[in-house]
């Protein structure tokens, strides 16, 4: 990238860069032919570029098949059925690879390659179970091998974006699959939703490209959406029949991420930080705070860097992870990282140049049979251990930046600060989902019912701000829990009666034992048996795993911030510029006598950290995007929208501008307060509001409000798919993963909503349900002492169960229920008749006598008196 693509104003640089390149759906390499054959969709004409057709060479696919599937060593399985004598035939039965669907579990990663002109292509790939072509009514029946959606584009980032996007894409494919040619030819399919996708897009920028040519450059909006109407269902108007009804369920918002965004420009300054917005709770999550900040110590010292698990989808947000806490530094991981690393590869991990990549845990045994790799260090996701791998000296390689023999040293204690903070903050999301309706006492929850079936909740949402407060102040956790005290509740004020009367005509419920007695008996002390039956560790749902916890990356990436802002300091200080041409350059050993006057001696770990990171290529690039943004004139700048810039350099500017020093206050004051006038803290405050509304579905505890109106509102909001439908399923999976007797109430209530988010909600709810199959499967062998409860949670998961597994009536059903709602749309009146038209139209005060007459007019003329009066 030059300078001179760097300094390009948006207002003259269009970005052509569609919102995707090619599209693949490929089987794996090693499974039977039952469902072969793949599938390639190309952009629109108009986005059409050199990266389609050179993707579409059959060496490139096999490239992506590779990646699409880390887990298969192609050249082990061509080896293993030359041994066996397998003849070519024999593919065309089952093998090891044709997998049940509660043996399969679905995975989302991402890999980079690069192609010969030498553009950076991204893959986003999602592993799905197809139907059996032979079978395509259930799920359930039949084993066949899994297969790959694979979505390539240039853009950066945008994890959750595609990974929403390709589940949209599998719900679409299978219901092609299920349902009959003639039922959806008029719909709209897999290609036409691809192309609606990338044209809504373009015609986003363009609208944004023409409102910048305007004086007033009014185009900041706290989020942009991109809506798809009548993905599903199509229906002809009797009205018009030129036109299509449309209704609300058949809707789907999608929330775009910062890089595709208009006003992102791809030839930016900030652009090369390609992981900025990856999230990073998953990383904290896996290693825990001090080895997080040992992986920190190790990336900043340029170190090679393997990561394992068993997890697909793990690994990859891991290593993305990883990365991004770079780029809060605004440091560019400028050497190998690879998300997953297909086997094929492996012998690339004896070169002596720094990487980053991760392995799957089953092929990560062959690290012993590779005699030249050194100095590697190795972390195990699942076990959080750290380990290396022919390394002479670690502690001296990777710096322990917690060495308590520093612990007077500046450095240390801006460590100290950061474990700290990432302590609080891995407590925080621990709790995030059980903290709230869990620990109110009944007068807040009643307020909180009322507030969140009104438009802005905010009794709740104060409470809840008042919390996040506290973990700004000090960032040691949230407070402690309140304890509720127990009370003797009616069924009026009974959320899990006011909700039972939604289903009621589907399930009957038992009664609750509170309602009869007054006093709470305690199951506490029961064995669950479900407890035993649920999946295990692995294959299960987690609610974290569904949907990030936003605030929780907002704090995170705040915490990186600061750590990085402190340790820099103020970077003016350490420019020099040059007599002859006037450019500015980094004298590193002005840098480094910096930190020696602010007592860092030489003996300690972070000098020399800060010593080799000094040295490096991403402190170089630091170095040179710091000289190119203070030469960038004013005329370019009015173009950068704030959300768009990096909090680092926003935070940076403003203690530059105020002539505030580079103290621990100061910075994390700027910080913290940045943070919350963010244009996206309006948004993720809205969804944690949605995560507050399915806590108080699910709940068991009493609520006022109404239900039905509540549900409504909810099952709407759920039309944001990569945002307020991940947000509602991550309280589902928690509500599901409850095993404590007592609580049996939460699972129900959670299979309750989960039923109607299938039958009402958007399309691609049915395949967020589909990847906790397993969890709802389970939930049939649901056992407490409780008889009539466990039949109540039994019957319910098999409802749902059959819902998830029988698809075509699935589809039948949601169709039949939008052609209701399509109705209504064009006669409100439901029927109308000639009764339904005289009982609107009389006055209420009117006779039955007369009304009888209106109805009946046959029953009262001359004739019919007569023949009674004969008769009588």
């Amino acid at each position: 990238m030059t300078d001179t693509d760097r300094k390009m104003s948006p207002k003259t640089s269009r970005r052509p860069v569609p919102l995707f390149d090619i599209f693949f759906d490929i089987p794996h390499p090693a499974a039977s032919s039952l469902n072969a054959g793949s599938r390639v969709i190309d952009p629109p004409d108009n986005f059409n570029s050199n990266i389609t057709s050179e993707m579409c060479k059959a060496l490139n696919i096999s490239r992506i098949a590779r990646f699409a599937f880390p887990d298969h060593d192609d050249q082990t399985h061509a080896s293993s059925k030359a041994k066996n004598n397998e003849l070519l035939s024999a593919s065309q039965t089952l093998n090891r690879y044709d997998m049940y669907l509660y043996s399969f579990t679905a995975s989302h990663h991402t890999f980079s390659i690069q192609i010969d002109d030498g553009t950076r292509v991204h893959g986003h790939v999602r592993r799905y179970l197809p139907l059996r072509s032979d079978v395509k009514t259930r799920a359930d029946v039949g084993r066949r091998g899994s297969r790959a959606m694979i979505l390539l584009t240039r853009v950066t980032g945008g994890e959750r974006f595609y990974a929403t996007v390709l589940k949209m894409i599998e719900a679409l494919v299978m219901k092609e699959t299920c349902l009959p040619a003639y039922i959806h030819r008029d719909e709209m399919s897999l290609k036409p939703f691809l192309h609606a996708l990338c044209n809504g897009h373009g015609k986003m920028l363009e609208d944004h490209y023409k409102a910048i040519q305007s004086p007033d450059l009014k185009f900041l909006k706290k989020n942009y959406n991109l809506q798809m109407i009548g993905i599903e269902f199509h229906c002809d108007n009797k009205k018009n029949k030129h036109e299509k009804l449309q209704v609300s369920s058949d809707n789907v918002v999608l929330n775009l991420p910062e890089t595709l965004e208009p006003g992102y420009d791809f030839s930016g300054l900030y652009t090369h930080l390609e992981d900025l917005y990856s999230p990073m709770l998953p990383l904290l999550r896996n290693l825990g705070p001090s080895n997080t900040l040992r992986l920190l110590s190790a990336m900043l010292c340029e170190l090679r860097i393997i990561m394992v698990s068993r997890n697909i989808s793990k690994l990859s947000e891991c290593v993305k992870g990883a990365a991004a806490m770079l780029a809060q530094g605004m440091l560019i991981w400028r050497h190998i990282l690879i998300p997953v690393l297909p086997p094929h590869l492996m012998r690339y991990l004896t070169i002596q140049s720094p990487y980053i990549v991760g392995i799957v845990d089953q092929i990560a045994g062959n690290l012993a049979n590779i005699p030249e790799l050194s100095d590697v260090l190795t972390i195990n996701l699942d076990t959080k251990v750290l380990s290396t791998i022919n390394m002479v000296n670690p502690l001296i390689t990777i710096p322990d930046l917690l060495d308590q023999r520093f612990e007077l040293s500046p450095c240390y204690k801006l460590c100290e600060v950061l474990v700290k903070d990432l302590n609080g903050i891995e407590k925080s999301d621990q709790r995030v989902w059980e903290m709230h309706m869990d620990t109110l006492s009944k007068e807040e929850r009643n307020t909180a019912g009322d507030a969140i079936v009104g438009d802005n909740a905010s009794a709740l949402n104060q409470n809840k701000q008042r919390t996040f407060k506290s973990a700004l102040r000090n960032m040691i956790g949230l407070r402690g829990k309140n304890k509720a005290k127990n009370a003797k509740e009616t069924n009026d004020n009974d959320a899990f009666a006011l909700f039972g009367k939604i289903v009621r005509r589907d399930v009957n419920l038992p009664k609750d034992q509170n309602d009869e007695t007054g006093k709470a008996q305690s199951y506490d002390k029961e064995v669950d048996t479900y407890e035993d039956i649920i999946a295990t560790e692995g294959d299960a749902i987690e609610a974290c795993a569904a949907c990030e916890n936003e605030r929780g990356e907002e704090l995170l990436r705040a915490s990186l911030v600061c750590f990085f802002l402190e340790l820099y300091g103020d970077m003016g200080m350490y420019l020099s510029q040059s007599q002859k041409d006037g450019k500015f350059w980094m004298d590193r050993y002005k840098f480094l006598l910096r930190k020696k006057t602010d007592g860092e001696s030489e003996s300690t770990p972070m000098f020399s950290v800060l010593g080799r990171l000094t040295r490096s290529l991403m402190f170089e690039q630091f170095v040179r995007s710091q000289i190119i943004d203070i030469e960038k004139p004013a005329s370019e700048r009015k173009y950068l929208m704030s959300r768009h810039i990096p909090l680092f350099v926003i935070c940076s500017k403003h203690l530059t501008k105020k002539r505030l020093s580079f103290t621990t206050e100061n910075i994390r004051n700027t910080v913290f307060v940045t943070i919350d006038a963010y244009p996206q803290h309006e948004v993720k405050k809205k969804r944690e509001i949605i995560r507050e509304r399915a806590l108080v579905l699910t709940s068991e505890k009493p609520l006022n409000g109404e239900v039905n109106l509540l549900l409504q509102n909810l099952v709407e909001e759920c039309r944001e798919c990569n945002g307020a439908l991940c947000q509602v399923f991550a309280v589902i999976w928690m509500r599901l993963s409850e095993t404590r007797a007592s609580l049996w109430k939460r699972p129900l209530l959670g299979l309750y909503l989960l039923k109607n988010l299938i039958l009402h909600g958007p399309v691609s709810a049915i395949i967020e349900a589909m990847d906790g199959v397993n969890k709802i499967s389970a939930l049939r062998n649901y056992t407490v002492k409780n008889i009539e409860a466990s039949e109540s949670v039994r019957s319910t998961a098999k409802q749902v169960y059959d819902l998830l597994v029988d698809l075509c009536h699935t589809f039948w059903m949601r169709r039949r229920i939008m052609m209701w709602k399509a109705v209504k749309i064009v006669n409100p009146y439901n029927d109308l008749n000639w009764a339904n038209f005289i009982i609107r139209r009389i006055p209420i005060t009117t006779d039955f006598r007369h009304m009888h007459v209106l109805l009946r007019p046959n029953e009262f003329t001359s004739l019919s008196i007569e023949r009674r009066s004969k008769a009588s």
